[in-house]
């Protein structure tokens, strides 16, 4: 399915973030450009708790709803046209 393609495409680039993350010193990654203000590490650990969390489990439940509709929608469309 297309859509869970993006799914795909999402964890490849969070991997390819946390690859240069893990490359880039603790320290640089750590600290907050100002009061307030996340660090790198910070952020990429935000993004992916609420990616994780909240939003793929959204959208899966939305792909899977949607197949669900179109399915239903056309075993009624088979169903009339052999009236």
């Amino acid at each position: 399915m297309k859509k869970l393609r993006a799914i795909d495409k999402f964890n490849k680039k969070a991997s390819e973030c946390l690859i240069v993350l893990e490359k880039t010193d603790s320290e640089q990654i750590s600290i907050s450009p100002s009061q307030g203000r996340w660090s790198l590490s910070e952020l990429y650990d935000h993004i992916m708790r609420v990616a994780r969390t909240y939003q793929i489990p959204n959208f899966k439940k939305s792909v899977t709803a949607l197949a669900k509709m179109k399915k239903r929608k056309q075993q009624l469309n088979i169903g009339r046209v052999g009236l």
